[in-house]
């Protein structure tokens, strides 16, 4: 007599089942989707992190010269032994007016420079003069002239560098960037190159 066949040796062997030519396209364009969107983040990290350094810069600047112009005490622009930027005033002891000690202004925050920002390359001037001012500030009374100041800054990779201009009389810094990878125009004589008649 014959036994009856069990149920699993009824249906069909099924081979092993791979993935499908149109699974592997979908998982394909997925990852050219998540890379386009991850790459350009990636390599845009240290322009962000330069830029915003150069706005807390300006921003900087942008309140000396409003303490400057609204202001009371003296001021001054002074960076600490970690090289943070800070706006520093000068409290004066009431039994001695002649002495005082330097302190962070509580309403501006130090500027903490990102490691996209080549600390050495943070340089400080006043009319043109570069200055020291670690520990000791770039000191101003209001109401007597202010000198130009400067703050020049590149990137460790110096792809990026940034001018931040305060001039005497303004109440507001001028930031001119600069990146070392993109050509200078050139200036073109169109009398001297014999196209003195034509439209540009």
């Amino acid at each position: 007599m014959f036994a009856p066949a069990s149920s699993s040796s009824l249906s069909p062997a099924r081979p092993r089942r791979g993935f499908t030519l149109l699974e592997v396209m979908v998982v394909g364009v997925l990852l050219a989707v998540l890379a386009a969107i991850a790459v350009p983040r990636l390599t845009g990290n240290t322009r962000r992190s330069f830029d915003l350094a150069a706005d807390q810069v300006a921003d900087l600047l942008l309140m000396y010269a409003q303490r400057d112009a609204f202001g009371a005490k003296p001021i001054g622009l002074m960076k600490n032994e970690r090289g943070w930027l800070m706006l520093v005033q000068l409290d004066i002891d009431a039994s001695d007016e002649r002495s005082g000690d330097w302190r962070i202004d509580p309403f501006v925050p130090p500027v903490k420079f990102p490691d996209e920002v080549d600390l050495s390359s943070v340089v400080v001037t006043a009319d043109g003069q570069r200055l020291d001012i670690i520990g000791q500030p770039l000191s101003h009374t209001p109401g007597e002239d202010r000198p130009s100041v400067q703050v020049f800054m590149q990137s460790r990779d110096r792809e990026y560098q940034t001018t931040i201009d305060l001039a005497p009389h303004a109440l507001a810094p001028v930031r001119s960037d600069r990146r070392t990878g993109t050509p200078r125009r050139v200036a073109v004589d169109l009398d001297a190159a014999g196209r003195s008649r034509e439209d540009w």
